[in-house]
Parts: C-alpha cells; sequence; structure tokens
C-alpha cells in the first residue's frame, strides 16, 4: 500500500458521517478535475435513496466511473416547481435525498435555489457537502481584493439590460460574471466602456483542468483571448460609480442590496460617517 492509500485509509478508519434520514443533500462535485472528488462526496452518493441532478448524463457517468448506482431524476429550471411537492413526500418520509449541478456547487446559477427554500420551510434538514466552486477559485487565483466582492452571475446580452445590470452590480469591490466563451470579448468590451483605464479585469478559463489559465488586462487593455472552455470574468473594484446615490442611507441601501455584510459594508464606506451609524444602517436594512 502506498502512502497516499494509507493515508486514505486512515481517513475511512475513523469513519465518514453519511446523510441523515429525511434530510436534502446539496453535493460539491468536480469542475473537471477528477481530484477534486472527495472522500465525503463519495459516502454521501453512497447513502442516497435518490439523486436530483442538472444534466442526469453527466451525473450518470460520475457514479458510472464510481461503481455506484442510484436512482436519478433531472431537475431543471423548467421543471423545478414540479419536482417540489415529490421531494417533500419523500423528505416527509425519512428519504435521503441529494441534489447536484452539472459542475461544482449546486444552485450557483444553477437550479435549486426554490427547493432549497422550500425545504427549509417545511423543517427538513438541508446540508451542504463541500466541492469546487468556479467564483471562489477564480477570486482566490485573480489577484483582485477578496473582501468586499459580489458574485453577480450570466449578465444580460442585449446592451440596454446590460448596461443597467452594470448600474446595478459594480461598485467599489470585486464582481464576478459567469459568461460563455463566445461571448466573453463582448463582455469585456462593454466592461471596457464602463469601468477606468486602470481597472484590473481578469478571465479565468477552465478552472482545475489541464488548461487553466488567467487573462489578466485592464479597462484600457482588456484581456484577449481565444476563450475556450468555462470562463468567469472578474472586475477589480470600480470607484466613483456615476449612479451612485448621494445620502448615506441610500447608498447604505445598494451596498445591502448587492448581499453584503453590514462589516464590510463599513469598509466600503469608511470615513462617510461614523462606523457605528454605518454599522447600524445597514444592520436596519438587512
Amino acid at each position: 500500500m502506498s502512502d497516499t492509500q494509507a493515508a486514505v485509509q486512515r481517513i475511512l478508519d475513523r469513519g465518514l458521517s453519511g446523510p441523515a434520514a429525511g434530510s436534502l443533500q446539496l453535493i460539491g462535485t468536480p469542475l473537471g478535475n477528477l481530484g477534486d472528488l472527495s472522500l465525503r462526496v463519495i459516502e454521501t452518493l453512497g447513502h442516497l435513496d435518490r439523486l436530483y441532478c442538472e444534466d442526469t448524463r453527466t451525473t450518470s457517468a460520475l457514479l458510472t466511473m464510481l461503481g455506484l448506482r442510484l436512482e436519478l431524476r433531472s431537475l431543471t429550471d423548467h421543471n423545478e416547481a414540479k419536482r417540489r411537492p415529490e421531494i417533500l413526500e419523500a423528505l416527509a418520509s425519512g428519504g435521503r435525498l441529494g441534489l447536484v449541478s452539472e459542475a461544482g456547487l449546486p444552485l450557483v446559477s444553477d437550479p435549486g435555489e426554490g427547493l432549497v427554500q422550500a425545504v427549509i420551510r417545511a423543517g427538513h434538514p438541508v446540508s451542504v457537502v463541500p466541492g469546487p466552486s468556479a467564483p471562489s477559485l477564480a477570486l482566490l487565483g485573480s489577484g483582485l481584493p477578496m473582501t468586499p466582492h459580489l458574485f453577480a452571475g450570466f449578465p444580460p446580452r442585449k446592451p440596454g439590460p446590460l448596461a443597467r445590470y452594470f448600474d446595478e452590480v459594480l461598485g467599489p469591490w470585486t464582481t464576478i460574471f459567469f459568461e460563455s466563451p463566445k461571448r466573453v470579448e463582448g463582455l469585456l468590451d462593454a466592461l471596457a466602456q464602463r469601468v477606468a483605464p486602470s481597472c484590473e479585469l481578469v478571465v479565468a478559463r477552465e478552472l482545475t483542468k489541464q488548461f487553466e489559465n488567467y487573462h489578466r488586462g485592464c479597462g484600457a487593455a482588456p484581456p484577449r483571448g481565444p476563450f475556450k472552455g468555462e470562463c468567469v470574468v472578474l472586475v477589480g473594484p470600480v470607484e466613483g460609480r456615476g449612479s451612485e446615490p448621494d445620502d448615506l442611507a441610500a447608498r447604505v441601501e445598494v451596498l445591502v442590496a448587492a448581499g453584503l455584510s453590514p462589516k464590510s459594508i463599513c469598509k466600503v464606506l469608511k470615513g462617510l460617517a461614523p462606523k457605528n451609524q454605518i454599522y447600524s444602517l445597514a444592520l436596519n436594512r438587512s
């Protein structure tokens, strides 16, 4: 037995916690590098009664590779609402259910958010079985400020809605987008017209895979491809937003809506007012 195999065996000997009866497990799966598949993920998958997945073909291939047999049912944006009653009924009967996306962590620009809210309202446990997450990995490797940051998902495609979206999500924080490789350059060109010439722009490509790469640039010279495979676009802090309101309370409202915590809002608005005043405003609006 190799040292690596012995290390794995020691973890197995200590025991891994399996899914509880009547619980929904949100399971992270590899973005592309199978080495990121954790022992806990394998243990959890092996003890489920049913697994809901965004793409049954992708998940079936993963289970086949692991040598696991498991009932699969699709859960997409189109059928999620219809699936909820059967999932809630199964949980009420003590079923051990899981949810995976095609890759990475579920719910991150993937189906399932409404389902999780319904499960919590019904009083059933929800557990997260960790795995790779593209926004977090891209942020770590980008070199851009970690705190605060905002994950903005897929941006609108049409110019008008895209410009309004920029006004909503860009600010004095790092902003993270998902975008298809065919539209990345168009998004970068639109950002270059919106941000300062010195504003940093980064495209993280093929994360965890053999051809992982970070393309770095700025507003004056955006990153250039070719961009192939899955891409994450990151924008450094944008100062002096033209649409930013003048009064403190309105600024706090914008940051709360963007998902920042009271502590992070105090950092962003430092110097504009006493810290306890900013914190109190943010806390009351959270």
